[in-house]
């Protein structure tokens, strides 16, 4: 429709030294009116290599341009997130995108729009905290059998807490109700056992029945 035609070649980090060769070549016949896009994507823990480098002298023999797009760390990452949660219509305190970089200092971009999105749900029309982003972290560091060993411990605000996190980042309610089921099993003396039981089968029926938490 336009007046150029692009073609985007994704995966080109996988080509052999060959097929580099045989893509230069092809690469030194594009018409004018057609752009090429090559996407390569660099572990950015490893150093560029030789196939990397011969990439490089192939495309550039191409009269190619080679762009790097790093993803944003540190202060520019934190400055990212609260761009994207004011794009979003979403408020997010300062500290809140500071707290958010530091707990996922590797995540990627697309994983911080999910978060903002949960994090957005969890504090409905409120904006979004510090203590937010702890209390929706809480699913991401902890497993279900940690909420349950919290629970038979006797430690309900741990427990409460660390069950929002697990249901916000999607924990599935079966196997939170199994972590309990099997830590009361091995956990509780057969006195306490036989009082909870009642409720853990009510709990599992009702989970079932509505597949709701």
């Amino acid at each position: 429709i336009g007046e150029r035609r692009g073609v985007v070649l994704d995966g080109v980090d996988r080509l052999a030294t060959d097929g580099w060769r045989r893509l230069a070549a092809l690469l030194s016949d594009v018409p004018p009116t057609s752009s090429v896009i090559l996407i390569w994507r660099r572990d950015p823990d490893k150093k560029e290599g030789v196939r990397a480098k011969s990439a490089r002298e192939s495309i550039g023999k191409a009269a190619a341009v080679w762009v790097t797009c790093e993803a944003p760390s540190g202060p520019e990452l934190v400055s990212w997130i609260r761009r994207r949660a004011e794009e979003k219509g979403i408020r997010l305190a300062p500290e809140a995108a500071s707290r958010l970089a530091a707990a996922n200092p590797e995540g990627a971009l697309g994983m911080f729009e999910r978060e903002l999105e949960r994090l957005s749900t969890w504090a409905g029309d409120a904006p979004i905290g510090a203590e937010d982003v702890e209390m929706g972290g809480a699913g991401r560091r902890y497993t279900p059998f940690q909420f349950a060993e919290s629970a038979v411990r006797g430690a309900p605000a741990e427990a409460l807490r660390i069950l929002d996190g697990l249901l916000l980042h999607g924990e599935s309610p079966e196997f939170i109700l199994y972590a309990l089921t099997q830590t009361c099993r091995t956990a509780l003396p057969p006195a306490r056992r036989k009082t909870v039981w009642p409720a853990l089968v009510k709990a599992d029926r009702e989970i079932k029945r509505t597949q709701k938490p």
